[in-house]
């Protein structure tokens, strides 16, 4: 009898019955709570409140896959345990489910809690790692596996940490096999040439003409080839030299190099961009649109769903609000002037419109032609485009500030926050939250140490151009990455010749 007994308490108490009273089992309790916004370098604690059994754990999703998991005692054996991020820290927008059982066999409902991970990045900070030069203070060397001539647009990492960055005036994209965290790495492979040594231009399915920006969705890798005006596709990502693309678009075959408008056609495109479900986003600049394919391509010369900028495939203006071919003076929030890069969570689109100096952000993404922006920054409204106007009365004031823009090249985001290569003003502009209103000022500022300052390679922050760069200045930022607990700044002008890896606070 009193072994029964026994038994039927404790069966009670594993399965928290209401039967036997109130719940002594407290709920599993996230630190931070689901929801919270995380450090990329920040330890999620998971407490359950009982013995449980370590080796029944099972962790998924994308916080479970990079996670370290320990287990602790806080009150009971193991009944603490703690996810920590890898060294680079959490990458994405993180979830993470966990399933696990007590020490008596009781399994735990499944958990699940999701975070919004960020960078946390100070005005003026220092970058960590210099790529393309022997360290911060050089400007350029001679051609190699570890130099850079003038790269630009966004640079891209693969499911494995494998890092790729166009190399621009090199004509070649150079692979590593991990994003470098010492200065002066050397490249592990190339494509566009046949060695480190060689930087000859051409077209063909071995050879580009000044790639800009690259983007890579599971293994499926495109790139920009902008003086082809093609983008290239390579169905599983080339991590050795000489490796032809398996699909061209904006030209009928890898030997045609000719820019056009048209559905099929492209002229000088600049970015490049994948959408979490696979849509690939392209900035046609020199068609003055952006065009998207809802999955992806699979011949050569197919052409995209969807355009922005234009009202069909057949339009190439800028800034052709009614549409009849003709350039207006005035942009509105449908209408592009030279877009040269895109990025989108899947939700929201940005879109740096260059010659428009502002960033036009749609807060939901798009579903038909010529459907127009949300939010402008860099503008108070979407007819104005005037540089460095913060009084936005059309003429450019002396000084920028944190809500103005000057030939903004590029744009990144990490689905909360956003950054802006705002190329002319020497400076990478952040907001700590996807902007929600016009005309909004950013948070920070990188390679200057205010918002009114724009001399590049100015160290000191007299206004005069210092002998050499630092580890403190940007010169012409052209590319942007959020990847973990980094910012990845690719820099072009004034012989920058270089990217700089900011780590997060």
């Amino acid at each position: 009898m009193n072994r029964h007994l026994i038994r039927l308490v404790l069966l009670c108490i594993a399965l928290a019955l209401a039967a036997c009273g109130d719940d002594v089992i407290p709920s599993p309790q996230f630190d931070p709570a689901s929801g919270s916004q995380l450090s990329a370098l920040q330890a999620v604690k998971i407490r359950f409140g009982e013995d449980m059994d370590p080796a029944t754990l099972v962790l998924g999703e994308g916080m479970g896959t990079q996670a370290t998991a320990t287990w602790s005692t806080t009150e009971y054996t193991n009944d603490t345990l703690t996810l920590s991020p890898p060294a680079s820290g959490w990458v994405g927008q993180p979830g993470v489910t966990v399933q696990v059982s007590s020490h008596l066999g009781v399994p735990q409902a499944l958990l699940n809690a999701r975070f919004e991970v960020v960078t946390r990045l100070s005005t003026f900070r220092a970058a960590s790692v210099v790529i393309g030069q022997a360290n911060f203070a050089e400007y350029r060397g001679i051609l190699s596996a570890s130099t850079l001539s003038s790269p630009e647009g966004n640079p891209a990492i693969g499911p494995d940490g494998q890092f790729f960055l166009t190399d621009t005036a090199n004509h070649r994209l150079l692979g590593f096999s991990q994003l470098p965290t010492t200065n002066n790495a050397s490249a592990d492979w190339v494509q566009g040439q046949p060695n480190f040594n060689t930087s000859n231009q051409g077209v063909g399915p071995l050879a580009f003409s000044r790639p800009t920006s690259v983007a890579i969705h599971g293994q499926a890798l495109a790139m920009a080839d902008s003086s082809n005006s093609r983008v290239l596709i390579w169905n599983a990502l080339p991590t050795t030299v000489g490796t032809p693309p398996d699909v061209v678009l904006g030209q009928p075959d890898l030997s045609s190099r000719s820019g056009a408008c048209g559905p099929a056609q492209l002229d000088n495109p600049k970015g490049v961009a994948f959408a979490p479900d696979g849509q690939l986003i392209v900035a046609d600049s020199g068609n003055h649109r952006v065009l998207v394919w809802d999955s992806l391509p699979t011949s050569h010369g197919q052409p995209p769903d969807l355009v922005l900028g234009q009202s069909d495939f057949s339009h190439c203006a800028s800034n052709d609000d009614d549409q009849d071919g003709v350039w207006n003076a005035s942009p509105t929030a449908r209408t592009l002037d030279s877009p040269s890069s895109v990025w989108t969570d899947g939700t929201r689109l940005v879109i740096s419109d260059e010659l428009n100096n502002r960033v036009l952000v749609w807060n939901t993404f798009p579903t038909s032609h010529f459907q127009p922006a949300d939010i402008v920054l860099g503008q108070s409204g979407f007819t104005q485009s005037t540089r460095n106007d913060d009084n936005q009365d059309g003429t450019s004031d002396a000084t920028p500030s944190a809500r103005t823009l000057y030939n903004p090249v590029a744009v990144a985001g990490n689905g909360v926050q956003l950054a802006v290569a705002d190329f002319e003003n020497n400076r990478v502009l952040i907001w700590n939250h996807m902007p929600t209103a016009s005309f909004q000022p950013a948070d920070v500022v990188l390679g200057q140490s205010n918002f009114t300052n724009s001399q590049y390679d100015d160290t000191n922050q007299d206004g005069v151009m210092d002998p050499t760069p630092s580890a403190y200045t940007t010169s012409g930022p052209s590319g942007l990455l959020f990847h973990g607990n980094r910012l990845i700044v690719v820099q072009d002008a004034h012989g920058g010749n270089r990217v700089i890896v900011f780590k997060g606070l």
